[in-house]
């Protein structure tokens, strides 16, 4: 199984723009359809609901609205940003002082983001939400490449969760992640899962010390 770390690109230097309005917010359009993703820190923030507050940037940002935003749900029960008849998901990630939002008006969206330290610090080679091929492949890593593999391979699991609305309410073992023809492949153990896995797409980012995994689905 290929590796993960050699496909993450690096948001210093692809498409990342850090926005003449709103230097504190950092703006990148991934190759996904559709998706935009704002980041910045909580103390940029300056707020007691950082997310919240980061995410009404983003829609003012996008759509030149100051209007605030009509939340409704959706029938996979994600949350929907009401934009007249063409509702836009949003999906949100923090970790230590960052802060991420990614939105679309394209299907469903699912983003999340850790660092390296945490990682280390919370995830080994033979954890359980890892699969058995998974674990396989990273058998002999340590150190960096090891950390690098079970971040990536986190996040994605996640923002494949988030997307689908359920979280990390599915069996995380059942998918695996890896590398295909320079992309992110994501395959299931067994049904309904594989059916489900097989209708996103998935990529990966590093911005400094953050891993970042973005799961979409025009579904």
């Amino acid at each position: 199984m290929s590796m993960l770390s050699g496909i993450i690109e690096d948001l210093r230097i692809l498409r990342c723009n850090r926005l003449a309005d709103h230097p504190d917010i950092i703006e990148f359009a991934p190759v996904a359809q559709g998706v935009v993703v704002y980041m910045t820190s909580r103390s940029a923030s300056g707020d007691a609901k950082p997310s919240r507050t980061l995410l009404g940037h983003a829609l003012r940002i996008r759509y030149g609205s100051a209007a605030e935003p009509c939340f409704v749900t959706s029938g996979h029960g994600q949350p929907l940003i009401e934009r007249g008849k063409v509702p836009c998901t949003y999906s949100t990630s923090a970790t230590g002082d960052d802060l991420a939002v990614a939105i679309t008006e394209r299907g469903r969206i699912g983003i999340d983001m850790e660092t390296a330290d945490r990682i280390a610090m919370n995830a080994t080679k033979n954890d359980r939400w890892l699969s058995d091929d998974e674990r396989a492949a990273i058998a002999t890593l340590n150190g960096d490449s090891l950390v690098t593999e079970l971040a990536c391979r986190w996040v994605l699991k996640e923002a494949y969760g988030k997307a689908r609305g359920v979280g990390l309410n599915y069996a995380l073992a059942d998918v695996t992640f890896q590398e295909c023809g320079g992309r992110v492949h994501a395959l299931a153990s067994r049904s309904p899962e594989a059916e489900r896995v097989a209708a996103f797409d998935f990529a990966l980012f590093r911005y400094g010390s953050l891993v970042i995994g973005l799961a979409q689905t025009h579904l």
